[in-house]
């Protein structure tokens, strides 16, 4: 499954269980572009209840829904509600944002 875990590089941080914590904010969002532009769609209750509907119906797919909010500005899909609107990025745009990003993964200042 695809999601945004896979494009996160692993931090220092360790958790309990010796597993280094995954570093987004070595990654450059600014950097990242969208070639077309997105469609918006108003979400309905049962796309907040199952986000994983959203990519199914955008994309066929029922993975990357953790990047499409991400790329919303959404932290967490509770912040969502009935006829709040999202901006669906065309064709290959979704992942293409994230490469893009990610490659100036060396821009970003660290303090």
């Amino acid at each position: 499954m695809v999601s945004r875990y896979n494009y996160y590089d692993e931090g220092s941080v360790l958790d309990e269980d010796g597993w280094n914590f995954p570093d987004p904010l070595k990654i450059n969002f600014n950097k990242g572009k969208l070639q077309k532009i997105p469609r918006s769609i108003q979400l309905t209750a049962d796309n907040i209840a199952k986000p994983w509907t959203i990519t199914e119906q955008a994309y066929d797919m029922d993975e990357t829904d953790d990047i499409l909010l991400m790329e919303n500005n959404v932290p967490y899909i509770g912040y969502l509600e009935p006829g709040d609107k999202l901006y669906i990025p065309q064709d290959g745009d979704l992942i293409e944002f994230l490469n893009i990003a990610t490659s100036a993964k060396n821009d970003v200042d660290i303090y």
